[in-house]
């Protein structure tokens, strides 16, 4: 029998990329009426949700995700991520290892151990957040945001040297970023060469 369920989560999904939020949520949740167990309208009812800074419905639909669809490893990225933007790093951290395991594409992988290794920074659980960068430069030697994040993890850490090391490699492979000279100049504050530290921040 036709069902209408895909026009509207297609619509939706239009809805949603032109910005047109309310009308979107309106086209998912028509699409979950006709047919609960519709995956992918939870995802997008989902994103909606995170847009509007409706937290709480938006891990609803997401676990609602999971139940249906457990070995998805971008379902658990999108769920570590409103985690992360309530602060609740732990459950960040769960589900971003949940993407590690599941995860295989390599791209994907190294941006899951950043995302991961920036949450065990924010907790300051510094030891952990350098193994993640260090598994991010085994993957690929030249990523310069993980030389940025480790560097900055070592100066929270007093390691100034160790900081100004990595940052400079990040800033070798891409001199126009801003936030690696925010970086060094941390790292020259801590090491009390002040000058420099404000050279960076001014730059």
């Amino acid at each position: 029998e036709f069902s209408d369920y895909p026009v509207y989560i297609n619509r939706g999904v239009a809805y949603l990329s032109k910005g047109d939020h309310d009308r979107a949520l309106s086209d998912f949740n028509d699409a979950i009426k006709l047919q609960p167990n519709r995956i992918f309208a939870y995802i997008n009812r989902a994103a909606v949700y995170f847009i509007k800074q409706e937290h709480d419905r938006a891990l609803a639909d997401l676990n609602q995700a999971i139940k249906l669809q457990p070995n998805s490893a971008l379902f658990y990225w999108m769920r570590g991520g409103v985690y992360a933007k309530r602060d609740d790093h732990d459950r960040a951290i769960a589900d971003l290892t949940q993407v590690i395991k599941l995860q295989p594409v390599q791209p994907d992988l190294i941006e899951a151990y950043l995302f991961r290794g920036n949450r065990y920074r924010e907790k300051e659980d510094y030891d952990r957040a350098l193994a993640d960068y260090n598994q991010v430069l085994k993957l690929e030697p030249n990523n310069a945001a993980a030389y940025n994040n480790r560097g900055w993890t070592y100066a929270q850490k007093g390691d100034f040297d160790s900081a100004l090391t990595d940052v400079n490699r990040a800033l070798e492979l891409k001199p126009d970023e801003a936030a690696f000279y925010d970086t060094r100049g941390f790292a020259y504050a801590g090491k009390e060469e002040y000058d420099r530290a404000i050279t960076d921040y001014n730059q």
